[in-house]
C-alpha cells in the first residue's frame, strides 16, 4: 500500500509510514548485525497491523460521514411558535332598521350584552370581574 492508496489521508493523525514503506525499506548489513530473518517476520506483523488499522480508520471515517449526513437530515429549522388563534365570532344577525324607529331599553340591553361578549372574546376578559 502506498500514500497514494488513501493512506496520505492519516497524515493529518501523525501517522508517518505506510504498510508499503515499512515493507520496503532496506537496513544495512553490518558484522554482528539482527537476524534479517528475525527482523523481517517482526516488520511483516508490524505490516499487517498497519493494513488492520487503516481497514478500521476508513471504515470509522466512513461510519462518521453517514451518521453526519443522517443527523443533517433530521436537523430542521426552527418552526415559530404557533400564532394564538382568534376565535370566530358568532353570526352577526342582519337586522334590517326601520325609518324613525327607536330601540326599546331591552334591545339596547340585549346590544350592550353582546358587544361585552364581543369585547371579551377579542380582548380577552377584563381583569377583576
Amino acid at each position: 500500500m502506498s500514500k497514494g492508496n488513501g493512506m496520505d489521508h492519516l497524515s493529518h493523525l501523525g501517522v508517518d509510514l505506510t504498510a508499503q514503506e515499512i515493507h520496503d525499506q532496506e537496513f544495512n548489513i553490518r558484522l554482528r548485525g539482527y537476524d534479517t530473518d528475525e527482523v523481517n517476520e517482526y516488520l511483516d506483523r508490524i505490516i499487517r497491523d498497519y493494513d488492520i488499522f487503516y481497514t478500521i480508520i476508513q471504515d470509522q471515517e466512513r461510519q462518521i460521514k453517514e451518521l453526519k449526513a443522517r443527523l443533517d437530515s433530521r436537523v430542521t429549522p426552527p418552526v415559530a411558535p404557533p400564532q394564538p388563534s382568534i376565535p370566530t365570532p358568532p353570526p352577526v344577525q342582519q337586522v334590517q332598521p326601520t325609518a324613525g324607529r327607536t330601540l326599546s331599553a331591552l334591545e339596547l340591553e340585549d346590544i350592550m350584552y353582546r358587544l361585552r361578549e364581543l369585547e371579551k372574546q377579542v380582548f380577552g376578559s377584563p381583569r377583576g370581574l
